[in-house]
């Protein structure tokens, strides 16, 4: 039914470009999938990492903790976003969702 909608095309969207399926067969795969942990913000413009703290065994403590830049433990702390852990923009961004300034 869909496809009698369509008029018969039948298409693929990759991004915001539609192929048919022939080409999406012949193009090779050139993306890779992102890594979910960083120090280096994805904008420029949002480096507050928004952190989840954990035990030295790797638990989950459940505190929401953000870190500015220059702030001591800034560069060794890793954002993992499969984790939950984000980036923000501004530390009101920060507040406003619940996350609390790191103590260093």
């Amino acid at each position: 039914m869909l496809h009698q909608l369509l008029g018969g095309a039948i298409a693929l969207v990759i991004g915001s470009t539609a192929i048919a399926p022939a080409q999406a067969q012949q193009r090779p795969n050139t993306q890779s999938a992102p890594s979910s942990r960083s120090t280096t913000p994805p904008d420029p413009n949002c480096p507050i990492k928004g952190n989840i703290s954990q035990t030295t065994d790797g638990q989950n403590t459940g505190r929401r903790l953000y870190h500015l830049p220059g702030m001591r433990d800034y560069e060794r702390t890793v954002i993992d976003l499969s984790r939950g852990e984000r980036w923000f923009c501004s530390e009101a961004e920060a507040i406003a969702a619940g996350w609390t300034k790191a103590p260093r």
